[in-house]
């Protein structure tokens, strides 16, 4: 439980057990049409929710946190089979959503500090010499830039920094059906709110972060060669439709291998053959090929007109 300003400051929390009566599902979209709709039965709470995680997002900044925004794929087959691929809107309502995940998290992990309650910290130091190639215009070659330069998320022991999010305290704890640590770090919780003890050992914690690392890479795998999957069907369905063509920016072009493109319509990366003159950031243009079904992969090549 979290009580705020009318500004939009946390004023004092704490941790309870609570059940959540809904009285509403709405989508993202939604969401977002409420804000925009001034007059709606929800607006005004949906408004308030917008302010709150707007100004948690402003301090989260101002204390060094990162404002990215990574492109994501939506893929959607309608009844008649066809394909449609577009980027995921930022909506306001999502974001809002994120901030308070965040929030929470954050709170979970000031909680097991303050009663010694052992837990899996998320820890991120800060990257040497960083950079936010702010004179580079936002999309792809400026977002690979500048994630190319994060250090990586690791668990800890003890309490600690999280660089990327401006935040002293970060556990995960907010998708307990997608992520089984999630899970456990709110069993281990509510085992302290109702008996005032934990129900999991430190060493007990480590072994479960451990396994569930390696189960969570292999869903990240199967989840990106889902995605390569359906993505190489609507590239044949442009094919079949005779659209053939993609600009694409350039990330890398290193000698000796052949060059990182990322398309720029759609959050996807490949490599082929490039002239050595060509350098990172500049634009070429770029013609599907065909898919290679046995590696799951789509080829391009340089398009000469």
């Amino acid at each position: 439980l979290i009580d705020f300003s009318k500004g939009g400051e946390v004023l004092n929390w704490k941790i309870v057990r609570s059940v959540i009566n809904s009285k509403i599902a709405m989508s993202y979209e939604e969401a977002d049409s409420c804000l925009e709709d001034k007059g709606g039965e929800w607006s005004k709470q949906i408004s308030i929710i917008n302010l709150i995680a707007s100004k948690l997002k402003f301090k989260r900044i101002e204390n060094g946190g990162l404002d990215l925004l990574r492109r994501e794929m939506e893929i959607k087959l309608d009844e008649n089979d066809r394909i449609d691929v577009t980027i995921s809107k930022a909506l306001k309502s999502r974001e809002s959503v994120a901030e308070f995940m965040i929030l929470y998290n954050h709170f979970m992990a000031q909680y097991c500090h303050n009663f010694a309650i052992p837990a899996i910290y998320r820890s991120q130091v800060e990257p040497q010499n960083f950079e936010e190639f702010e004179r580079y215009t936002d999309g792809p070659y400026k977002n690979y830039l500048v994630f190319k330069q994060l250090e990586p998320v690791l668990g800890a022991n003890n309490i600690s920094n999280h660089w990327g999010l401006g935040l002293h305290g970060y556990i995960q704890s907010t998708s307990p059906l997608r992520r089984y640590t999630d899970l456990v770090m709110q069993r281990q919780v509510i085992n302290h709110l109702q008996y005032s003890a934990p129900i999991y050992s430190l060493d007990s914690l480590s072994l479960i972060f451990l396994k569930s690392v390696e189960q969570l890479k292999l869903i990240s795998r199967l989840e990106a060669e889902r995605i390569k999957f359906w993505f190489s069907k609507f590239l044949v369905q442009k094919c079949n439709e005779g659209d053939t063509i993609f600009s694409a920016v350039v990330l890398e072009n290193r000698p000796g291998r052949n060059a990182l493109l990322e398309l720029e319509d759609y959050p996807f990366k490949t490599r082929i053959r490039l002239s050595k003159s060509i350098l990172p950031g500049n634009n070429v243009t770029v013609e599907f090929q065909e898919v290679d079904w046995l590696l799951r992969q789509p080829k391009f090549k340089v398009n000469s007109e």
